[in-house]
């Protein structure tokens, strides 16, 4: 947990960390309102949200920073591409299905009735690896 916070959360391991203090300039790069990067840093001064010369702006998990006055494009390989169903087999003989209908969905409920259900982010991995639960068919 404490990697995945210092991935998408931080701009400096010495904030985080004891492993050294901060330095003054380091401290005024960051938002005392938000906690995130502020590009008014260069100030001695604090970021006002109201003062006309600070932007905000934020950074993504490979580096470049982001204006949320763009509007992110979808990529239309995505919007165009055809969902397919698919049939794989996983590690220890453990099948997944992915029905693109309802239909298809309930047809593999009734033929495979202890099926597992996985849609987003679920506890599968968690109860298989900590609670010891068995699952042939997700």
């Amino acid at each position: 947990i404490l990697e995945a916070f210092r991935f998408l959360a931080k701009t400096d391991d010495s904030l985080y960390t004891n492993s050294s203090s901060p330095s003054k300039t380091t401290i005024n790069n960051i938002c005392p309102s938000s906690g995130q990067p502020c590009s008014c840093g260069a100030s001695d001064i604090a970021c006002d949200e109201s003062s006309s010369d600070c932007k905000h702006f934020s950074f993504s998990p490979i580096g470049e920073s982001l204006d949320s006055e763009k509007e992110l494009i979808f990529p239309p390989e995505l919007i165009l591409r055809k969902k397919l169903p698919m049939k794989l087999r996983g590690f220890g003989g453990v099948k997944w299905y992915r029905p693109l209908t309802l239909q298809q969905a309930l047809n593999l409920k009734s033929r495979y009735p202890s099926s597992k259900l996985v849609v987003g982010n679920s506890e599968v991995g968690i109860e298989m690896k900590f609670k010891n639960a068995q699952y042939q068919v997700l």
